[in-house]
C-alpha cells in the first residue's frame, strides 16, 4: 500500500508453533510446520537407524495439507546422511482414520522401527494397534513419535494400556526431566500458571532470545533495528538447545539441529538419550 513499509514476519524458534495453531493452514504456521516435520522426523530416523541400529526403517506418516513434501525432504535427507534405504514409507493416513491397516503393513514389512507423526491422540491409537498385531513397542518395534506426542497425558493412557518403549522425539532438553537447567523455566511456567509442555518450553526460548537480542541493541528500537539484530544473530547458545541458534532467509532454515529422545516406561517419560543427538551435515 502507498506509504507503507512492509516488513517480513521472523519466526523466533521455528519449532513454536502453538497447539492451538497446529494444522490450521496459513503461510506463519504451515512454514514453521514443515520445519518441524522435516528436522523431526529425520532425527527420528537417524535415531532409529544410528542409534537403537534398527536395520528395516519405516516411516509412516499422516497426510497434513502443506506438510506432506516436507515428510518426503526428511526422509530423502535421512538417506543422504547415512546411505540407507527406507524400508516402508507411506504418507496415505488420514488424521481421523485408524492405523491398524497400516500397522499391518507395517508387519508384513518386518519394519524393525516406525516413525510417525501426529498428536496426542494419534500416539496412543497408533501403539495400541501396534501392540494388537503383536508389535509390541517395548520388545518388537521401536516406535518413534515427534515432540507433539511428548506429553504426560501419552505417557499416562499408554501406562494404563500397559504399553512401554514408546519414544518420542523431545527437540529442546526434556521438559519433564530433572535437569537443572530447566529450573528458571519451571518456576516461571508455576509463577504464571502455564501448563509445563514441549511447546512452553520452545516459547521460553524463543522470548529468552527476543529479550537477549533487544539488549544488544544500541540505540533506538525499531522494527528496522529489531530486524537487522535479529538477522545478525549467530550461534545463540543455550543449554536448552543442542546446537547454536541463528536466524536465515533460507526456504527451510532451521538451526535446531539436535534433539534428546524420551520414552515411556511404567506411565512416565524416561530420558532415553542423556546425551544431544546431532545431525551430520548431509
Amino acid at each position: 500500500m502507498p506509504g507503507r513499509t512492509l516488513f517480513p514476519l521472523i519466526a523466533l524458534l521455528s519449532l513454536f508453533v502453538p497447539p492451538s495453531l497446529a494444522g490450521q493452514d496459513t503461510a506463519l504456521t504451515t512454514a514453521l510446520q514443515r520445519r518441524i516435520t522435516a528436522s523431526g522426523a529425520t532425527v527420528g530416523l537417524y535415531f532409529a537407524s544410528e542409534v537403537l541400529k534398527d536395520e528395516k526403517i519405516c516411516a509412516i506418516m499422516f497426510s497434513v495439507a502443506g506438510l506432506d513434501e516436507a515428510v518426503k525432504a526428511a526422509v530423502d535427507r535421512w538417506s543422504q546422511i547415512t546411505g540407507k534405504e527406507i524400508t516402508f514409507f507411506d504418507i496415505s493416513l488420514q488424521p481421523t482414520d485408524d492405523p491398524t491397516p497400516l500397522a499391518i503393513r507395517a508387519k508384513q514389512k518386518g519394519c524393525d522401527a516406525i516413525v510417525h507423526n501426529g498428536l496426542e491422540p494419534h500416539g496412543i491409537a497408533w501403539a495400541k494397534a501396534l501392540k494388537t498385531q503383536g508389535l509390541d513397542p517395548a520388545k518388537d518395534v521401536d516406535e518413534i513419535s515427534l515432540t507433539s506426542m511428548y506429553t504426560e497425558k501419552l505417557a499416562e493412557e499408554l501406562g494404563k494400556a500397559g504399553i512401554d518403549g514408546f519414544y518420542a522425539n523431545s527437540e529442546f532438553e526434556p521438559y519433564l526431566g530433572d535437569s537443572p537447567v530447566l529450573d528458571d523455566w519451571r518456576s516461571l511456567m508455576a509463577e504464571a500458571g502455564v501448563p509445563p509442555t514441549s511447546f512452553a518450553e520452545g516459547g521460553y526460548l524463543a522470548a529468552t532470545i527476543f529479550v537477549d537480542v533487544l539488549k544488544g541493541i544500541d540505540g533506538e528500537i525499531t522494527r528496522e533495528s529489531v530486524t537487522q539484530a535479529l538477522r545478525a544473530l549467530e550461534g545463540y547458545e543455550s543449554p536448552l538447545l543442542g546446537t547454536p541458534y541463528s536466524f536465515g532467509d533460507a526456504p527451510t532454515h532451521n538451526p535446531n539441529q539436535a534433539s534428546k529422545f524420551v520414552r515411556v516406561e511404567g506411565g512416565k517419560w524416561e530420558v532415553a538419550t542423556p546425551d544431544w543427538l546431532i545431525l551430520p551435515s548431509s
